[in-house]
């Protein structure tokens, strides 16, 4: 490599050092924050939890593997390889640095992935959270493995991770870069291949295409998600409002009754998932796309520099629209609360942050057992039909809060519960209903001696 193609390049400055190793710690220190938070909080078997503190355990790995920049490398490297920082290392360990950070984007990708299907699959499809996690979560995991990790483990095999001039810490290329157009040049890489010249340039061009297709097919589902998701809001909010002839009816509450309407609390849970979807993609989006221009441009400085500022931020991004998703939700069911009230309280007292049914509240009866419907009709006592039997759930359990929540909301007394009351009975019983319904509903639990209604077993120990 002559010293103007070393100049060209702007892994072989000492900001390409710096940039990765401060923003990797960033990204490390951030995901290791969610991490702590969902293992603190009540709900930390939710599919959204589970799915994010997936992510965020190979964020933490690929923030560590990239912040140690060169350090992994071989000690000694081929004329041209002249990086500003130390290396230590041996091929071995260079492999093993490429390896962990690109199965851990893989992972990053396919967690984004899949956290956008989880939000399509609840507001689309009405899956229940227990059938998420029973199915659709271990077979697209499994699926996405088989895809992905034997390739790289061929990648691995065939020597193809090595220094390359593209980042400061090992990566996919070949090595020496120009020993592929240069015959003066060999190629430190397993014999396997023959004659390696010729055929190192087909695979890499496989390669560049592989990977163009997978990022493609992945922001065509991504869009199609998404564009699903808006489509429903719209369809669902258009239907309940008729056409919003009747939105300023709608919008209005009485002094008898404080709580927002069925309605309106539908359609505010449904915007700030699909915000939320939304911010997880262009959080992706943003971490990438320099990456992906810079497979067009490789001597582009710009795109050299802003590559290492946004790849390994992917923690950082997280983070922010996690910790904004609970402290919205948060001062939207708790009254009085400023913003730093909030944030302190998400990171001193997580439990209390409790949006467990944010999501599969926007289709109420997913989550639960209506089968004690047949049973009272067998004791004998009166029960609604079906039809009546969701509506009167839709509107009880509208409100997403703890039992304690609901009871300060409701300003009741823990006393005034009957017992053996679920999360979601209790607000019914704390006041955060309808009147009328709260009245019929005491009156019937009384006469059948137990709760109407029974949140699922997988429920509760989620």
């Amino acid at each position: 490599m002559s010293n103007d193609q070393e100049e060209e390049w702007f892994s072989f400055t000492e900001e390409a050092i710096i940039t990765p190793v401060i923003t990797g710690s960033i990204s490390c220190l951030c995901s290791l924050i969610i991490i702590i938070t969902i293992i603190r909080s009540k709900q930390n078997s939710s599919p959204y939890h589970r799915i994010l503190a997936f992510m965020s355990s190979w964020d933490v790995v690929v923030s560590i593997a990239i912040a140690l920049v060169t350090i992994p490398m071989p000690q000694t490297l081929e004329e041209g390889y002249n990086y500003k920082g130390p290396h230590y290392g041996n091929k071995y360990t260079c492999a093993a640095q490429s390896f962990i950070i690109l199965t851990g984007i893989f992972y990053i990708q396919s967690s984004s992935m899949l956290l956008n299907i989880y939000y399509l699959c609840v507001i689309r499809f009405n899956i229940p959270d227990f059938l998420f996690l029973k199915y659709a979560q271990p077979i697209y995991f499994g699926a996405s493995t088989l895809m992905s990790l034997p390739f790289m483990i061929f990648l691995l095999v065939k020597d193809e991770l090595n220094p390359t001039p593209f980042e400061p810490f090992c990566g996919l290329g070949i090595y020496p870069d120009p020993c592929v157009t240069n015959e003066q040049i060999e190629c430190t890489v397993s014999d396997n291949f023959g004659d390696y010249g010729s055929l190192s340039a087909t695979f890499e061009k496989f390669l560049l295409y592989y990977l163009m297709g997978c990022i493609g097919l992945q922001s065509i589902a991504l869009m199609i998600s998404m564009g699903t998701i808006l489509f429903t809001i719209y369809q669902y909010t258009d239907s309940e409002d008729g056409g919003g002839k009747d939105e300023d009816a709608s919008s209005t509450t009485s002094e008898e009754d404080p709580q927002p309407s069925r309605l309106l609390l539908s359609r505010r849970q449904m915007k700030m998932v699909a915000a939320q979807a939304f911010a997880y993609i262009m959080a992706l989006s943003l971490t990438y796309i320099f990456t992906l221009l810079s497979l067009f441009d490789s001597s582009n400085k710009v795109l050299a520099q802003l590559k290492m500022i946004f790849l390994p931020s992917q923690g950082l991004f997280n983070l922010l629209i996690f910790t904004c998703h609970k402290i919205y939700h948060y001062k939207h069911t708790v009254e009085n609360v400023g913003n730093w009230d909030a944030i302190r309280l998400f990171f001193s007292r997580p439990d209390l942050f409790n949006d467990r049914y944010i999501v599969t509240n926007l289709n109420f009866v997913g989550n639960i057992e209506v089968d004690n419907l047949q049973q009272e009709r067998i004791d004998g006592v009166e029960s609604k039909n079906d039809h009546e039997l969701y509506e009167d759930l839709d509107s009880r359990f509208a409100l997403s809060m703890s039992t304690n929540e609901a009871l300060s909301y409701g300003n009741c007394s823990g006393d005034t519960l009957p017992k053996d009351v679920s999360p979601l009975q209790s607000r019914a019983y704390a006041g955060v209903v309808f009147p009328k319904q709260l009245k019929s509903n005491e009156q019937r639990n009384e006469q059948a001696g137990r709760p109407l209604y029974t949140v699922k077993e997988e429920f509760d120990d989620n």
